[in-house]
């Protein structure tokens, strides 16, 4: 009686480990990749804190879809006018 005891009490722990095994499988294979790094300057609250960030290189394009290119610096103040020509 104990003999059997014994065996049950084992196979009922193994079958535990091996669907922890499973769990942490599945849980591996679920987990997501990070988020891709925008390349627009949203979330700035001035429009020239997007523009500069443009300016600088740390952002490909404005909001509204001015690439560096189609900026230009003003000399007087520092803000980023529309290059229109």
């Amino acid at each position: 009686m104990a003999k059997m005891m014994m065996k049950k009490m084992a196979s009922a722990m193994k079958m535990k480990k091996s669907m922890k095994a499973m769990k942490m499988k599945k849980a591996m294979a679920m987990r997501k990749k990070a988020m891709k790094k925008s390349v627009i300057a949203k979330g700035y609250k001035t429009r020239a804190g997007a523009a500069r960030a443009v300016f600088s290189g740390r952002k490909m394009k404005t909001v509204g879809g001015l690439t560096k290119d189609k900026l230009t610096k003003s000399k007087v103040r520092f803000h980023y006018y529309i290059d229109i020509s």
